[in-house]
């Protein structure tokens, strides 16, 4: 049989235990560890060298430690490279920090910590999420993961995609539509990949549409979102954010001040991706050694 060699970005922290595999920690930057090495695995945002970089030492597989690749999409992929992403990676630990970040704004924990800090007792009511209106735009992977788990709140939620459809969850509403939902909404949250017509998608004209006291909620990429707009609007809306625009927020920006809650992008940061992305990589290795396509291939 045959040794695969495998390299992982000092990132991940786990050891395969396979039979003939070999496995190095490699940052693609330093010299290679191996003269050869059949799958690369990039940091959790892969750079547009790691292409060139991973065709180099003979890789048949660079595997992305993201679901989303705009970090290297659009760059030439060398001849003999496939590119795979981190679907099936990230989708369930960042539904459950959405979930969690939604709910510290719309039962204000904020407020109950900021009490707690001053030593005071401050009952208060507040709309909460149970009963609520959620309008969820994006329902890939992440979008279905975040479905599943606010279900159980007996929300009303109405899901936006780029095309109307219907799935094992109901109706998907085109997000062409979305417009005239908005004034109903009690909270608004976006987990839509970032590509030219995501740019800038929750701008303005979305966040004007939304009524007082709405929560928007940035699970996608930072600039999804347009940050003017988010500063204008923060007074009014509860605005809750994962990812901006620019990355990382620069410190003093107005926006850590504005916003109901900042989170530097840890959506994906849980224990959970370390075992998530183990059992990827074995079934690529799987798939190599069978002579079987790799999973989740991306190209552009």
């Amino acid at each position: 049989m045959k040794t695969i060699t495998v390299s992982l970005a000092p990132q991940w922290h786990f050891d395969l235990d396979l039979p003939e595999v070999s496995q190095y920690t490699w940052n693609l930057k330093d010299p290679a560890p191996a003269e050869h090495l059949d799958i690369v695995v990039s940091h959790i945002l892969a750079r547009p060298s790691d292409l060139e970089v991973a065709a180099s030492v003979g890789a048949s597989l660079l595997q992305l430690g993201s679901i989303g690749y705009e970090t290297v999409q659009g760059h030439p992929v060398p001849a003999g490279l496939a590119v795979a992403n981190g679907k099936g990676v990230y989708e369930d630990i960042t539904a459950e920090l959405t979930v969690a970040n939604l709910l510290y704004a719309m039962r204000d924990l904020k407020r109950a910590a900021a009490s707690q800090a001053a030593g005071k007792w401050d009952y208060f009511r507040v709309k909460g999420l149970t009963d609520a209106r959620v309008g969820l735009v994006g329902v890939g992977g992440v979008g279905r993961e975040i479905t599943k788990r606010l279900l159980p709140f007996q929300v009303d939620l109405l899901r936006f995609a780029t095309r109307a459809r219907t799935d094992d969850f109901g109706e998907v509403h085109e997000l062409a539509d979305l417009e005239k939902y908005l004034p109903s909404l009690d909270a608004l949250i976006v987990v839509v990949p970032l590509t030219d017509s995501t740019r800038g998608l929750l701008g303005e004209k979305i966040l004007a549409g939304l009524p007082d006291g709405a929560t928007v909620l940035n699970m996608a990429r930072g600039e999804v979102a347009d940050t003017e707009a988010l500063l204008r609007h923060a007074s009014r809306l509860k605005i809750v954010a994962d990812v901006t625009d620019p990355e990382p927020l620069p410190e003093g920006h107005p926006l850590f001040a504005a916003a109901e809650l900042i989170t530097a992008h840890i959506g994906g940061a849980s224990k959970g991706r370390q075992p998530r992305m183990k059992a990827l990589l074995t079934r690529q290795i799987e798939a190599l050694r069978a002579g079987k396509p790799f999973e989740n291939l991306v190209t552009w």
